[in-house]
């Protein structure tokens, strides 16, 4: 092997290109390919993903676009991290996404990117909304659930809605 080839091996492998000798043809390195996670948690109006992958080495800059799409349509969306989870906010309850992960690495006058698989996420029902066994009530203060008689998130265990938040009806006695 030529020194030019000895570079030329170790530019790709450095670019995360794997090669078994000098005559094979390069492929992306799977470990770089972001892999999302189930989501941390679900609300009615956000979902917090995360994903794995191996992080480029050498001089390079990378950054991760998060995009989502709500199913079947709707208004997507898109933004950039540094970090290995997003918090995709401003969502409408009871609705499925899927979500997309592009890990983007920058360097030497040439950009790659390497998207995930894509992956649906629903975030969860607001009281009042049209519920479901896939759709549940966003229920993080324990008094909602779905009423499968008129499938909607309503007060449990005798709870009323009070503006914001389903309260426990206490009966006012009167002193004698």
């Amino acid at each position: 092997m030529t020194v030019y080839g000895f570079y030329l091996l170790t530019l790709l492998a450095v670019l995360g290109y794997r090669t078994c000798s000098a005559s094979t043809t390069s492929q992306p390195t799977p470990g770089l390919k972001p892999v999302l996670q189930d989501a941390l948690s679900t609300e009615s109006r956000r979902i917090n993903v995360t994903w794995t992958n191996d992080d480029v080495i050498g001089n390079y800059s990378s950054l991760y676009m998060v995009a989502w799409t709500p199913v079947p349509s709707g208004t997507s969306g898109s933004e950039n991290t540094t970090l290995k989870n997003y918090s995709i906010q401003s969502l409408s309850p009871g609705t499925t996404y899927t979500v997309t992960v592009t890990y983007i690495i920058t360097g030497y006058n040439r950009e790659q990117l390497m998207p995930s698989d894509t992956r649906t996420y629903t975030t969860k029902q607001e009281y009042g909304g049209t519920c479901s066994t896939s759709i549940p009530c966003d229920d993080a203060s324990n008094t909602i659930s779905c009423n499968f008689g008129v499938t909607k998130c309503l007060c449990v265990d005798g709870r009323y809605r009070n503006g914001q938040a389903c309260i426990e009806y206490k009966k006012v006695t009167t002193l004698a």
